[in-house]
């Protein structure tokens, strides 16, 4: 249900719209490059204008005193500062008006330093062009309303959807702060693909003993619901009251007293690749993902499943010793209300499992095949079981059967330089060479990493010039590589070639980021707010990004990611404090509105909605931003952006051409 939006009040307008102007000289940043006499002057006969004042320092503590004062004596309820920025101190003289009881959304300011002092070097241009903007602020704020600031409670708990290093990471900074947690995994168990890994880079520690311990706490965490093969199938309100509707897949396995025994996996007679170890080993219909997954049960796959196809088999259910196997399992749907949204949900993986018979290994299938609980326990080797006496990795995006440097990301290249030194140590006697156009390397610490592959010795590094193309194809046994260098065609084989394949958009992240109304990139990544200074942020208040799903990032960015954007999370929503909502939204005039729908699709917020009665459409203010996309997209001119309404900015723009 839509909590109550609360009026805090706006202080009563009952003027006519008499205008005061404090003119700032802004120390000698106006006062040397403007005439601020002439300006004065020019603004005293101004319609509505009762006082033009001059102040030294208006934003200071005493010129705020001194504006304080003057307005205690006038019964003027607007006024505008000529001077800075409106970016800068347009805040600092709203909370003025306020002080002063006045609407601070009577207040306008005429920025005549940044784009008339100082990118002027003529006097008297500058301040007819200062003076012009002075009048037009003046003209634009005797038409501006007095809008009323309002408040909506908040839940403070938070749902965090993907639970890799980053989710899990975010999911523990919340719940260490005492919030409810509901932690979403689509897959049937938790940790994303750091639990698939055997190193780290740059020190190559030990993957699971850097994860187990943070599985172990969030899972094991009173206030986080972790919920495995689940995914948000809706998504209704807004930041602070949003509504989850999750359908939860079933496992056809009692979670509650399945031991892991595997005696279903043996009975079972269907075989399928297993997509966890990219195709290498074969998996059953019914299955634990991989070595050491969390949790460690049993899961029915419903794709390869006789019963779920045609009630055919039970012969899980006959072989489960304790009773734990319910075929007849369904979908559940169920909701969560929660005040904040993490996205974490990761960047796919390439699982495409190498041909047949194929030396080409995607990196995924590679940090396999090094994982000492893989599909061949930590042995290298082939498809038909030959360990490569000689290995390839080419620093590049493999498509069809050509490599570029396009694309090919710091994360890529540090990933091929840790399997290069893994590699050396698991095959001493290969060949390993290393066909590269740039050792591109990220993260802190890279430095131990690049150590590490020069420690490791006998790493033959063939340097690559731009423009070069490169090709890998199978060749009965082999695999040739063939380029161009040294002026002319140069031919490598290989028993073993890895590469980096083109990422892929997840089919998953943009359903999730469609129903969320998040943007995506060419790349399938969800765009942040500000890449710069909110990372973590997304264009749907109340929706953060962490980790791969903002950008492909080493763990310990992940981990630093999820951290911040929890972080922000909880100063959004502190129990029992009110959340203020901006009054400047966009509203719709139900008698001009056609319901042509053009609206719906320009709003980058996902703030408009049909209207309950069918009427015309409204707009949600709590989700709107006021940016005005759909007021200039409207047709009819139905939709109005409040303090920036049509008439204001033609009386705006008449005085400034005046």
């Amino acid at each position: 249900m839509r909590p109550p939006i609360r009026c805090k009040g706006a202080c009563a307008v009952t003027d006519a719209p008499a205008v005061r102007v404090y003119v700032c000289r802004c120390g000698p940043n106006l006062a040397e490059l403007l005439d601020l006499e002439e300006l004065v002057s020019a603004l005293r006969p101004e319609p509505g204008v009762e006082a033009v004042i001059l102040e030294d320092t208006a934003c200071s503590e005493a010129g705020q005193a001194r504006i304080l004062e003057d307005l205690s004596t006038s019964s003027a309820q607007r006024f505008v500062v000529v001077g800075c920025s409106p970016r800068e101190h347009l805040g600092t003289f709203m909370r003025l008006a306020r002080r002063a009881g006045r609407n601070p959304y009577l207040v306008a300011m005429a920025n005549v330093r940044e784009q008339c002092a100082w990118v002027s070097g003529d006097r008297g241009p500058a301040t007819r062009k200062a003076t012009a903007l002075a009048r037009a602020a003046v003209a634009r704020v005797r038409l501006q309303k007095p809008l009323e600031e309002r408040d909506v409670e908040c839940c403070p708990d938070v749902a965090v959807i993907g639970s890799g290093v980053a989710g899990l990471t975010a999911a523990r900074t919340a719940a260490e702060a005492g919030r409810r947690v509901v932690l979403i995994e689509r897959e049937p168990c938790a940790g994303g693909q750091l639990a698939l890994m055997t190193d780290l880079f740059p020190g190559l520690e030990c993957a699971s003993c850097v994860l187990d311990p943070l599985l172990d706490e969030v899972l094991h965490h009173p206030g986080v619901e972790a919920m495995t093969l689940s995914e948000v199938d809706e998504v209704l309100g807004f930041r602070g009251n949003f509504t989850l509707r999750i359908r939860r897949h079933p496992r056809r396995v009692d979670a509650s007293g399945c031991y892991g025994c595997g005696s279903c996996h043996e009975a079972c007679p269907v075989e399928v690749p297993n997509r966890f170890e990219a195709g290498l080993a074969a998996g059953k219909a019914i299955f634990i993902p991989y070595a050491g997954a969390v949790p460690h049960v049993s899961c029915v796959d419903p794709v390869h499943c006789l019963h779920v196809k045609d009630r055919s088999c039970d012969a899980c259910a006959a072989a489960c010793p304790f009773g734990n196997i319910r075929l007849a399992d369904q979908d559940e749907i169920g909701e969560r209300r929660v005040g904040a949204v993490i996205v974490a949900t990761g960047a796919p993986v390439d699982q495409v499992p190498p041909a047949s018979g194929s030396g080409i290994y995607g990196a995924y299938a590679v940090e396999r095949l090094l994982n000492n609980s893989g599909p061949t326990r930590g042995a290298v080797s082939l498809q038909d079981g030959r360990t490569p006496g000689s290995v390839a990795l080419l620093h590049g995006v493999f498509e069809g059967d050509e490599c570029r440097p396009d694309r090919f990301t710091a994360i890529d290249g540090s990933a091929l330089t840790k399997y290069a030194v893994q590699l050396r140590h698991k095959l001493p006697e290969a060949r390993i060479f290393e066909l590269l156009w740039d050792r591109t390397l990220t993260g802190k610490g890279i430095g131990r990493l690049t150590r590490s592959h020069e420690a490791a010795g006998g790493i033959e590094e063939i340097r690559l010039r731009r423009g070069d193309t490169v090709r890998a194809t199978q060749q009965g046994e082999r695999v040739r590589i063939d380029w161009t260098g040294d002026g002319g065609p140069r031919t490598l084989e290989v028993d073993m070639a890895i590469v980096t394949r083109a990422r892929r958009r997840d089919p998953g992240t943009g359903a999730l980021a469609a129903r969320l109304r998040l943007p995506l990139d060419a790349d399938g990544f969800v765009v942040e707010d500000n890449e710069h200074l909110r990372p973590f942020s997304t264009r749907v208040e109340g929706v953060f990004v962490a980790g791969c799903a903002q950008a492909s990032m080493d763990s310990s960015s992940a981990a630093a990611q999820g951290a911040a954007a929890a972080g922000v999370a909880l100063s959004l929503l502190v129990p029992g404090r009110r959340l203020p909502l901006d009054p400047a939204v966009a509203t719709v005039r139900e008698a001009l509105c056609s319901r042509c729908s053009i609206c719906l699709s320009a709003c980058p917020f996902g703030a408009i909605r049909p209207d309950p009665e069918g009427r015309a459409f409204r707009v949600e203010e709590t989700l709107c931003r006021g940016c005005g996309t759909c007021a200039a997209a409207c047709p009819s001119g139905a939709i109005e952006a409040q303090h920036y309404t049509s008439e204001q900015l033609a009386e705006e723009i008449d005085a400034l051409l005046r």
